[in-house]
């Protein structure tokens, strides 16, 4: 019954705007909730992007709303009515506090630009997908777009061109392992693998119906990670595995703490860990969290302590927030410091090893850009100094040159982007190219 609720609930933002006829024809004669949901995604395609963002704000809003209410037993109630006020408050807290506002609306502007080049990527490219994927020319296209584009669109295009392949055969193989005819530079794989992910992630839990079994989610599982091996370049499935964190927590999330659990069962740490990073990358991108940031954090990072249920899993949840928010908005650090001032004691250690990825993943694509420079000069206030030293400075420039924190083991994520980092350099000192 929940889920019937869930389902009604987020289908209220869009019903109204499709027409009665077309919802009463959806609702006779059917018996599954999945159903409504596919009807309100059909009303999001047929939207420009932004409506898109409007109404999966508006989804995700009702979403976190009913995950509050749903157990009176956990003081639902008083939680929503306590997030409300909390929300408020900052909201009027933004108003007196201008500069805080400026940087507010700055992130929100960033984290659309960011939605804004990979659905636009996607788009391009799908749209001329039936006649043929030329993935050279698109490569190439990516390539000469100015340096803080390339890294979406890379990912936009592993989407594209991963979507367009499982649109025609439900295993394709080998589409990044070995791509024929097409000259791709070892820095753009990263990303490329990420968009490759998350078409498959799309792929394997779309078939999943509201009262699944956990058998059903297994199955998905596992077909998830045999199409990443046998797609993914030597060296890079770990990356793809991301993005079924991404997937999931962002676009199915009722599908998120029973995917974690199989996870789980499997007793594979490193599949684990990529999973929450890329939960926490989704965290920074749900609409709900960006409209969120114009008033303040909390909704983020109250969500981030919500889902992890162990210090592993909010570690590195914690690592996909700092790698999102870096990257997202490397340009204006001042961004970053306003999430670390008011809300760093709740994002480390985790947030620390996401900046260092983000440096090393940036460094490796875009050496040249400025924006780097911009990061490692800001001065933070006075009040955020520490804060910034210890969870954004240093862990950048630790990621520039390639080192592992100290007294840390790296999480999955880093450790994967390091030894990419080491393969590309010992490629170029052997005389080779990178790519």
């Amino acid at each position: 019954m929940s889920e019937w609720v869930k389902v009604l609930s987020r289908l209220g933002w869009t019903a109204s705007l499709y027409g009665a006829e077309r919802w009463v024809q959806a609702v006779q004669g059917r018996s599954s909730g999945r159903d409504l949901d596919l009807l309100a995604a059909d009303l999001r395609s047929r939207m420009g992007s932004g409506w898109k963002l409007l109404c999966r704000a508006g989804e995700d809003l009702q979403t976190e709303g009913w995950a509050l209410l749903k157990d009176p037993t956990e003081g639902g109630m008083a939680a929503l009515g306590e997030a409300l006020a909390s929300q408020a408050r900052q909201g009027l807290n933004s108003l007196l506090a201008p500069e805080r506002g400026k940087l507010a609306r700055l992130e929100f502007r960033n984290r659309m630009e960011v939605y804004r080049l990979v659905v636009e990527s996607h788009g391009s490219i799908e749209s001329s997908a039936d006649e043929g994927f030329d993935l050279a020319a698109a490569v190439e296209g990516v390539l000469g777009l100015e340096p803080r584009r390339q890294l979406w669109a890379f990912e936009g295009l592993g989407h594209a061109y991963g979507a367009a392949a499982l649109h025609h055969s439900d295993e394709p193989a080998h589409l990044l392992a070995s791509p024929t005819g097409c000259d791709i530079p070892e820095t753009g794989w990263p990303m490329l693998h990420a968009g490759l992910g998350l078409a498959i992630a799309e792929a394997c839990l779309a078939g999943l119906g509201i009262d699944e079994e956990t058998t059903a989610v297994d199955r998905s599982l596992k077909r998830f990670l045999r199409l990443c091996q046998i797609n993914a370049r030597p060296g890079h499935v770990r990356g793809a595995w991301d993005s079924l964190g991404f997937y999931a927590r962002s676009q199915a999330p009722e599908w998120f703490e029973p995917i974690s659990r199989a996870i789980e069962a499997r007793g594979d740490r490193t599949l684990l860990g990529m999973f929450w990073h890329g939960a926490g990358r989704a965290l920074y991108f749900l609409p709900s969290c960006a409209a969120a940031s114009l008033v303040g954090e909390d909704l983020m990072v109250k969500l981030a302590l919500r889902d992890a249920k162990t210090p592993y899993a909010l570690e590195n949840l914690q690592a996909g927030l700092g790698l999102a928010s870096t990257l997202t908005n490397l340009a204006q650090p001042a961004v970053v410091e306003r999430l670390l001032g008011a809300q760093g004691d709740r994002l480390l250690p985790g947030f620390s090893q996401g900046v260092a990825s983000a440096a090393v993943i940036r460094s490796a694509l875009t050496p040249d850009w400025t924006a780097v420079e911009a990061w490692l000069s800001h001065r933070p206030a006075q009040e955020n100094s520490l804060i910034w030293e210890e969870a954004a400075r240093l862990p950048f420039c630790q990621g520039l040159a390639g080192e592992r924190e100290p007294n840390a083991a790296p999480l999955p994520f880093l450790e994967l982007n390091l030894e990419l980092r080491a393969r590309n350099l010992k490629s170029v000192a052997a005389g080779g190219k990178v790519g």
